[in-house]
């Protein structure tokens, strides 16, 4: 599912926050939303 696809990556930008800012924030607001849906999702199941 691309929601998933798009939290992964959200993810691993996350994860490497200090070393790699700039490319973390490069697309954050696309990440935000799809780590907001997984976590309802996975709230509702």
């Amino acid at each position: 599912k691309r929601g998933l696809k798009d939290c992964q990556a959200w993810i691993f930008k996350y994860d490497r926050r200090h070393s790699r800012l700039s490319f973390q924030a490069r697309n954050v607001e696309i990440g935000n939303k799809a780590f907001a849906r997984l976590a309802h999702h996975l709230a509702t199941e």
